[in-house]
């Protein structure tokens, strides 16, 4: 009976400081950034940080102590790849009592909210940047991708401007990775699934990885026309139309 009676005072205790305890709001933190969490007691000997629970629901069990400077306590917790909200829990012995204590701070992928025109700009850019990408294309469509032929398929000029197209077309794939990248970026902000986010962000590294070769594809491209059309006006002005070459 007696430890019945102990067990429950011990219960009441527990439960009484856990409902008197305040979860208080920290401001946000950046994706992959620590949380700093911060305790002044004048009266303490220690201050712990128990336990935090994680966005997804699971718990990590810690029980370490804070780190203490005269009547200040402060602990950084670093495991925040994963966005949303972490609730951190603590203990401190106030006036000589065990006092608990929860801190709710949000991660996010830049740490900060986007306001409604910052969300307009980048979507607006983002639709401007599509905009000029097809309009690149287009643009394509009227230049020519080859020597000007007569009727019998024989090369009776150069034309030069099929060089623009290299060109056009290294614009075009910069302006792709410059979309990967808003996209991915706008997605990590606003969706809670980061799956779309990260598969953008792939498309970005793995498009500007390959930007180096697109560049040398590009360059060789025009160095082997150009030879190629050296020859061809050669050919041309002794009076030679050549079928291909």
């Amino acid at each position: 009976m007696k430890y019945k009676i102990l067990t429950s005072a011990i219960l009441i205790i527990i439960f009484t400081n856990l409902a008197g305890a305040s979860i208080s709001e920290l401001d946000p933190v950046q994706s992959g950034e620590c949380i700093k969490i911060y305790q002044t007691c004048g009266n303490c000997t220690f201050s712990n940080v128990t336990s935090v629970l994680l966005p997804n629901d699971t718990e990590d069990y810690l029980n370490k102590a804070m780190d203490k400077r005269g009547v200040n306590y402060n602990y950084s917790y670093c495991n925040t790849e994963e966005k949303g909200t972490y609730t951190i829990n603590g203990v401190s012995d106030v006036d000589g009592v065990n006092t608990v204590w929860a801190y709710n701070v949000v991660v996010k992928y830049s740490g900060t909210d986007l306001d409604v025109g910052q969300s307009i700009i980048q979507i607006a850019f983002t639709a401007l940047l599509i905009f000029v990408l097809f309009g690149t294309f287009f643009m394509m469509g009227f230049l020519p991708s080859s020597n000007a032929r007569n009727p019998q398929g024989q090369i009776i000029s150069l034309s030069y401007l099929k060089y623009l197209r290299l060109v056009l077309w290294m614009f075009a794939y910069s302006i792709v990775i410059a979309i990967f990248y808003i996209t991915s970026n706008i997605a990590f902000a606003y969706l809670p699934d980061s799956l779309i986010a990260e598969t953008f962000f792939a498309l970005f590294v793995l498009s500007l990885a390959l930007l180096p070769v697109v560049i040398i594809l590009i360059v060789v491209s025009f160095f082997v026309r150009f030879h190629s059309d050296r020859d061809i006006q050669r050919m041309i002005n002794r009076g030679i139309y050549p079928d291909s070459i």
